[in-house]
Formats: C-alpha cells, sequence, structure tokens
C-alpha cells in the first residue's frame, strides 16, 4: 500500500504539472488532487521540493537503462526512450525547467546523460583493446570523451526545452544518433592520442 500511495503521490505531482506551473503546486493540491490527507503526503516526503526530487531521479534511472549485453550502443536506445518521453510529457519537462532553471536543468540533464554514455564509451574501448593490443586507452580519455558527448546531447535537449529547436522530440534525438554516432569513436581515438603524447 505504502508503495502504491508512493506512486499515486508522483504520478499526482505530474498531472497536476501539465496543468500549471511547478512553483504554483502545493501540497495540498497534490492531496486534493489524489484523495489522500496532508498527513499521508508528509509520511512519504518532507516537502515538495523532496517529491520533485524523487521524481527527478525515478524517470532518470527510466530513462537511462543500460544494456548490459549492448553496452556500446545502449546510449541509442536511451535518448529513443528520451525523446519518446519529452513528446509524452512535453508540459511536464517544460514546468519542471522553469521550475528549476537552466542551470540546474542543464546540470541535472548532463549528470544523468553522462553516466550512460560514460558506460557506452568504456565499452568501446574495452572491446577495441581486446581486438588491438597495443591500444590502451586512458581512463582521462574516456572521461573526457564521455563528458563531450554528454555535453552536447543535453544542451540539445535544453535548446528544444527552450523552443529554440521546432523539431518534435522523438526527431530531434535521431537526428542526435545520427549526428553523433562514430563521433565518439573518432573523439576518443583524438583524446587518447593527445594524452599519450604528454
Amino acid at each position: 500500500m505504502s508503495k502504491f500511495t508512493k506512486q499515486a503521490i508522483m504520478d499526482g505531482f505530474i498531472e497536476l504539472s501539465k496543468q500549471m506551473p511547478i512553483d504554483k503546486i502545493t501540497v495540498k493540491k497534490v492531496t486534493d488532487y489524489i484523495g489522500i490527507t496532508r498527513n499521508t503526503f508528509y509520511y512519504h516526503y518532507q516537502d515538495i521540493y523532496a517529491l520533485l526530487e524523487e521524481i527527478v531521479v525515478t524517470k532518470a534511472k527510466k530513462l537511462f537503462v543500460l544494456d548490459e549485453d549492448n553496452l556500446e550502443n545502449s546510449w541509442k536506445s536511451n535518448l529513443r526512450f528520451m525523446g519518446q518521453y519529452g513528446k509524452k510529457n512535453e508540459n511536464f519537462i517544460r514546468n519542471l525547467y522553469q521550475s528549476m532553471g537552466r542551470d540546474a536543468f542543464g546540470d541535472q540533464l548532463l549528470e544523468i546523460s553522462y553516466g550512460s554514455i560514460y558506460r557506452s564509451v568504456q565499452a568501446y574501448a574495452e572491446k577495441e583493446m581486446v581486438h588491438n593490443p597495443d591500444i590502451t586507452y586512458k581512463e582521462q580519455a574516456i572521461k573526457d570523451t564521455s563528458y563531450i558527448l554528454a555535453k552536447m546531447l543535453s544542451e540539445n535537449a535544453v535548446e528544444w526545452i527552450r523552443g529554440r529547436v521546432e523539431q518534435d522530440p522523438v526527431a530531434l534525438m535521431e537526428k542526435a544518433i545520427a549526428a553523433v554516432d562514430g563521433v565518439g569513436q573518432v573523439l576518443l581515438n583524438n583524446l587518447n592520442k593527445n594524452y599519450n603524447n604528454k
């Protein structure tokens, strides 16, 4: 029952955020919307900000699931899912962006996407080192490559949220996949050469 109530609170908040700015949503509005008492809300969450943080973390975990059998291409699946999620929940995402601010939202998106991209770049590097024992990838080259790719993709998403990109989020993510596919390998190899020359 407790897990159900917690999920109902999160779902209620998301539904309300599609109807109004997040900073206008109060505990009372959430409890009235889903038909629970304020005490029940406070049993699960300290305040509305704790609820919002859990929603962001929970949604991020669903958006960035790694395919352990295909880590190298897992980022593509994640971006496709992200585009579909963005299309389905556009008002919530735009309200979340408005509530958090550009920098905080962008930083959160960067942090979330970095982990998935890092694992994909790392998987590529490991595969290459197995196939070619003469190659050794520096950890810093893997981290820097992952950061640059994550930054490019998160900035692309922020520009869509800000309304500067007119494309539907699904089409935008497909465009991002096409643009970035293969770039990571080149970027990693170039950065790795740079680190090996130092």
